[in-house]
């Protein structure tokens, strides 16, 4: 016997369910089958359903349409959740309930709670009616007693009328204390090396803040050696910032703790001493310029603590031993006889009259001119999150050296000095919460040229949950690959449940963008090629449970990609009779990428010794060559990023043409009458320049050429003093 079976929440349109069900034989003697099916269904409905059985062979039967409602399943039983691991010392100050409860049908809940001094509670005890939260916080809705047991209970609620009472369970709140004694922290007590730079003073309590239900509050007074003691300042923590302290100068100080009712108690008095501090050198890189060969140095010394400072100047060459110049109180040295080119290094000591030594070395070239850099972010903002701060900067040299930086970073208890970094960017981690920090950028070229930026401020705000640090590009990474170019990022802090909002763009604002995607893993590989020798700045938002949270600007630029091998346009490779005298060379090529900013000309003979020449255009002129020798060339680009090509040697052989003769006095080729004394003049040019070796010959007209009458170097004037009347001469000059 088989069976199929209808159900649904509308009786005249019910949703087959089964089909072909096996029914169990119970009772053969009376054929009787039993069937059962199971479905899902919606607490607190009603629905109807029927069956249909028939046989193998045909037969069946259809049962009336059956109906019935479920009812509505209790709330769980709420479980309290006690309010401290001592419960029979539990503080005051911030006391909440907590409890969890749920209901089998999904049905939202609401919570009565109720409070009070007995065990029996009822409705004089109810502390909040129908709230949805399952915590309360007991100490903004009822002041409580020290010392004093509580009870509890919390009742669960659904629309549908059900509900369920949790047990009753109780507490004991903390014994009314005196208020804490008061030791110090930093400085101890007899401490003889304080920094005075560091600006507060911090104490330990003999109970933590926390146990004390209403604020506590401490004034502090210091005073200098014997002088009285005056109050500095009042807060309620177990630190604060004071006034400026003096250097190698002695101190006491004491704490006054006080409630609200007026209650205070004193602290001992503790004495410490301040360290002396080292004198202070600043000074700006001194510029010479080219052909200058002397140049005034100036800097400033300070003494943090107000001491007498005396300074010692040395001075030398790269490499030689620096010798002392100058000693006393001078801030500034005139130094001579300086060389272009040379390196020298200059070295400032300063010291005080407590041991205080301070030393700033130098290395100048010059005719070298300092770098520029300026500071881009973060600049005057508030609230940046201080788990990986991003600072970025700018900066170039005039003469093309390379440049390192250090980044100086300093707030009331955090200083730090970063380098050297070679890129214009650095990421800087675990920062302090909601304090201000300033910070500047030196710049150094390789040959010792120095500058520093303006300074900037700015303050951070509250650590985030999650942040996002790059791993690949670095921030300020140079030669990314530009094809495949993959980006890496890590968690800082709770990863579950988070997804990725990557986006790439080409300014700073990120406004022009090139790729956006969002990701469920911390990392992504372009399919398509981005631009070569570009910029690029990058960033990755966080993204959960619907909301966003914005990340940090990082950049690179990608890989420079070389100018083109430079093609040789002439002389063609191989060519021959090439003209001595400005010889244009001719070339052409061209930067895919970039700016071609140097072009050097090759040029070697049969000795191999090779000359170099610069060029801004794609030729350049060559004003003598040697006649009939061979000659070798290639042309090298140079382009923006410092990538270069060269191209190979081709050859060429120069011509050695014949000289020219010009014939000035006298000015026909043929004379007749002619008579002594007969001055003849001429013009030589050989078109290599090279010197001639001239020979003059004078015969008769029937005669061959004999011997000459005069031979010299570049001779340009004979006069024929003999002739013989009535003859017919001829005048032959030749030049070699």
């Amino acid at each position: 016997l088989l069976a199929e079976v209808f159900a649904g929440k509308d009786r005249n349109s019910l949703t087959r369910l089964a089909l072909d069900l096996q029914g169990d034989l119970t009772s053969p003697t009376e054929g009787i089958f039993s069937f059962s099916h199971e479905f899902e269904v919606d607490p607190h409905s009603q629905y109807w359903w029927k069956v249909r059985v028939y046989t193998e062979g045909g037969k069946s039967a259809e049962s009336e349409i059956w109906t019935f409602v479920l009812m509505n399943t209790y709330p769980r039983r709420p479980e309290l959740i006690p309010p401290g691991r001592n419960l029979g010392n539990v503080p005051l100050k911030d006391l909440t309930l907590n409890w969890s409860s749920n209901d089998p049908d999904g049905d939202e809940l609401v919570y009565d709670v109720y409070f009070g001094r007995e065990p029996r509670l009822d409705e004089k005890d109810l502390l909040i009616r129908g709230t949805h939260e399952t915590m309360v916080d007991v100490s903004l809705l009822k002041r409580l007693d020290y010392s004093t047991k509580y009870y509890w209970k919390v009742v669960a609620k659904d629309s549908y009328g059900g509900e369920s009472t949790s047990y009753t369970e109780s507490f004991t709140t903390q014994m009314r204390a005196d208020l804490p004694a008061v030791t110090p922290e930093n400085p101890r007590s007899g401490a003889s090396d304080f920094d005075a730079g560091r600006r507060s003073l911090s104490w330990k309590t003999s109970l933590p803040l926390e146990y004390y239900p209403e604020p506590l509050y401490f004034d502090v007074y210091l005073a200098e050696g014997q002088s009285r003691h005056s109050l500095i300042g009042t807060t309620n923590s177990t630190d604060i910032v004071i006034p400026s302290l003096k250097g190698h100068t002695t101190y006491s100080w004491y704490v006054v703790v006080r409630d609200a009712s007026g209650k205070e108690k004193k602290s001992e008095e503790w004495i410490f001493r301040t360290s002396n501090r080292a004198p202070v050198i600043d000074m700006k890189y001194p510029f010479a310029p080219p052909g200058q060969s002397s140049i005034p140095v100036t800097w400033s010394v300070v003494d943090p603590d107000g001491d007498s400072v005396t300074t010692e100047v040395f001075f030398g060459a790269e490499d030689e031993e620096p010798v002392r110049i100058a000693s006393g109180r001078m801030t500034s040295v005139f130094l001579s006889a300086l060389d272009e080119g040379t390196s020298y290094s200059l070295v400032i000591k300063a010291s005080d009259n407590h041991g205080g030594e301070a030393s700033k070395e130098m290395q100048m070239v010059p005719g070298n001119r300092a770098p520029s850099v300026a500071v881009v972010n973060p600049v005057s903002r508030e609230g940046v999150e201080p788990s990986a701060v991003s600072f970025r900067w700018v900066g170039e040299d005039q003469d093309g050296d390379s440049i390192s930086y250090e980044l100086h970073l300093k707030s009331l208890d955090d200083s730090r000095v970063i380098g050297p970094i070679d890129s214009q960017e650095r990421v800087v981690r675990d920062l302090g919460e909601n304090e201000e920090y300033s910070w500047y950028v030196v710049a150094t070229d390789s040959r010792g040229a120095f500058v520093r930026s303006e300074e900037a401020v700015f303050r951070t705000g509250d650590k985030s949950l999650a942040v996002v640090l790059p791993v690949s590009p670095r921030p300020g990474e140079e030669e990314v690959p530009r094809s495949h170019t993959r980006f890496i990022w890590e968690i800082d802090g709770e990863r579950e449940g988070l997804s990725y909002r990557f986006v790439l763009a080409n300014d700073i604002e990120m406004n022009n963008t090139v790729i956006e995607r969002v990701l469920d893993g911390p990392d992504i590989e372009l399919t398509q090629d981005i631009l070569s020798n570009t910029r690029y700045f990058w960033r990755v938002d966080l993204i959960k449970d619907g909301s966003e949270i914005a990340g940090e600007i990082w950049s690179f630029e990608t890989e420079n990609l070389p100018p083109e091998v430079p093609r040789l346009i002439f002389p063609m490779d191989g060519a021959s009779e090439v003209s001595t005298r400005d010889l244009t060379l001719r070339w052409e090529g061209n930067d895919p990428d970039g700016v071609i900013v140097s072009t050097k000309i090759y040029l070697r003979g049969t000795e191999f010794v090779e000359k170099e020449y610069s060029a801004s255009e794609s030729s350049l002129t060559i004003g003598e060559l040697e006649p009939g020798r061979r000659y070798e060339w290639a042309v090298e680009f140079i382009d923006d990023g410092g990538k270069s090509s060269k191209s190979r040697y081709s050859s060429f052989v120069t011509g050695n043409q014949k000289p020219v003769i010009k014939l000035l006095q006298p000015s026909r080729m043929f004379l007749e009458g002619a008579t002594t004394p007969l001055v003849v003049e001429w013009e030589l040019d050989d078109p290599e320049g090279e010197d001639l070796e001239v020979g003059v010959y004078v015969d008769l007209a029937e005669e061959s050429l004999g011997r000459p009458v005069a031979i010299g170097n570049n001779l340009e004037r004979y006069v024929i003093t003999n002739l013989i009347s009535g003859r017919d001469y001829l005048l032959t000059i030749v030049a070699e």
